[in-house]
């Protein structure tokens, strides 16, 4: 695909899941779009969209749970109706032109947390929030949620662990505090989201761990 959106996507009412991910698709989203009272995950990620963010996307799709909108060319501020959404447990921003401060800084900042609590979690157990092992009644983190802190090797990406490793455990404990970190960035709540001042220092104290744990 290499066109825009078309406005007949909005006749598609009952649809729940819409995946057009790295479709080379271009242009703004389709006021249309806002016709999906239905949708429960839409991921338009690696496209070339661009405009600005339509608030619809809270407003109208009352059963949304899983946004990723990232790696696009949206510009403008993140809708403060964004940190209103009571359905949307996963949305994904990054790798766009947003502004960091929308309307409201503080509901902005609390969104790009918010994101940045996701991408922690994508990184580390290489799972996507419009995966389809999360299609129906979870979501990535509540699937993270579950698992926390006493099954870490079930959702931690195979890779980052080598099996005969003489300092797994301290590994484990390292990516344990990772999740930690990005579940109180996903809190339900807005303000309860931790600061990203204080996000970093929490990364930078993990990797100086990890750094020791990898020397020992």
């Amino acid at each position: 695909m290499c066109c825009e959106i078309p406005e007949e996507i909005g006749n598609l009412r009952n649809l729940e899941i819409l995946d057009a991910q790295n479709c080379s698709l271009s242009g703004p989203l389709p006021s249309s779009i806002s016709n999906l009272t239905s949708l429960q995950s839409l991921n338009l990620y690696g496209n070339n969209l661009s405009g600005t963010l339509p608030r619809y996307i809270c407003l109208n799709m009352p059963d949304l749970r899983a946004s990723d909108l990232g790696n696009n060319l949206f510009s403008g501020n993140i809708p403060k109706e964004f940190g209103n959404c009571t359905s949307l447990t996963d949305l994904f921003l990054r790798e766009n032109n947003l502004t960091e401060f929308g309307l409201e800084g503080l509901v902005s900042t609390r969104c790009d947390i918010y994101s940045y609590g996701i991408m922690l979690m994508e990184t580390f157990t290489r799972k996507k929030p419009t995966d389809e092992m999360f299609a129906e009644n979870s979501s990535l983190r509540e699937w993270i949620r579950q698992s926390w802190p006493h099954a870490m090797n079930e959702i931690i990406d195979p890779e980052l662990m080598i099996p005969e490793e003489k300092n797994k455990t301290g590994k484990v404990q390292c990516l344990s505090s990772i999740m930690e970190l990005a579940l109180r960035c996903t809190a339900d709540l807005p303000e309860e989201r931790m600061n990203i001042k204080h996000v970093l220092a929490q990364l930078k104290n993990i990797r100086t761990m990890l750094e020791n744990v990898i020397n020992h």
